[in-house]
């Protein structure tokens, strides 16, 4: 289901229209500001009902990322994901600045920038600057 409501200059990121989210089931733990990737691992269609924590861990781009988890869930629970623009808090590894293409290929559920090397299109855009790991950013829909 995607919120659609009126466009006006100041409203708050859950209120505007230039955020669509999605709700999933999660294939595992998965914190807010994560970034999150369908499941592979599920079966038949169950592979784009489920999303689990984006893996980053192989050094390759994660291609399945669909996009930022906005609560903290167990496995089997209920997550809505921002899956097209503008999110608070996403979780990024290393410092980027506005406008920076992102990626998952370095850490877990966390983006970082994106190299000219990478083989798979960003999933993100930093549009702030990095404290404690966690910054504005807009989501690039994939899903």
């Amino acid at each position: 289901m995607s919120k659609i409501q009126y466009l006006a200059a100041g409203i708050g990121p859950a209120n505007s229209d230039r955020v669509e989210t999605q709700i999933f089931k999660a294939g595992g733990a998965i914190s807010a500001a994560d970034w999150v990737a369908l499941d592979n691992s599920q079966t038949a269609a169950d592979k784009a009902l489920y999303v689990v924590e984006a893996s980053g861990s192989l050094g390759v781009v994660q291609p399945l990322v669909v996009g930022v988890s906005l609560n903290t869930v167990s496995a089997g629970e209920r997550v809505e994901v921002v899956v097209r623009g503008y999110v608070a808090s996403a979780s990024i590894s290393g410092s980027c600045s506005a406008g920076s293409s992102l990626v998952v290929d370095a850490t877990d559920g966390k983006a970082d920038l994106y190299a000219g090397s990478d083989t798979t299109s960003p999933c993100g855009v930093c549009l702030g600057t990095v404290t404690a790991e966690i910054a504005e950013a807009y989501v690039i829909r994939k899903f």
